[in-house]
């Protein structure tokens, strides 16, 4: 659980948020939503046929109000983490290639691979700033994704 909570934390403080001069419109924190929960749906299919997803972290949103962003007030970010149950017994070597090639082809670049060492992977998708997890150092792995900071309704308060 301690690892879990790590990646969270890594998500939540490595948003792609850059500040700017002027606020821009952003889309909006449905579609912050429906983003994370497409990219961990759909990178559940190329893990093998048993995998099956169950929530750790439901996708919310919170607050993106970490003071290294120098951003705008106001805006917020969505985030889930999902168990991937029925692969414990699967070695990850077996799957890991073809996840990969799938971010790579979804427009993600590795930010932290540490999967030799803590069992950890997390990209960005340096075209629309979502970021992803992988985490393997329970006998389920979970999986999880994160949007940039977003404006609730798209626009600037």
């Amino acid at each position: 659980m301690r690892h879990v909570l790590a990646v969270i934390a890594v998500l939540l403080f490595c948003q792609a948020c850059g500040g700017g001069s002027q606020p821009m419109n952003t889309i909006t924190r449905q579609d912050a939503l429906n983003g994370v929960e497409d990219y961990v749906h759909r990178a559940l299919a190329v893990l093998p046929p048993s995998a099956r997803l169950e929530p750790l972290s439901e996708s919310s949103t919170h607050e993106c109000d970490d003071p290294s962003d120098h951003g705008p007030k106001g805006r917020v970010f969505a985030s889930n983490v999902y168990w991937v149950r029925d692969i414990a017994n699967v070695d990850p070597n077996t799957y890991l290639d073809g996840l990969r090639r799938w971010w790579v082809a979804q427009g993600f670049s590795i930010v932290t691979d540490a999967w030799q060492k803590a069992r950890v992977i997390t990209l960005e998708n340096r075209t629309n700033g979502f970021r992803m997890s992988f985490d393997g150092n329970t006998a389920d792995p979970s999986i999880g994704a994160s949007s940039p900071c977003v404006w609730p309704d798209g626009k600037p308060a």
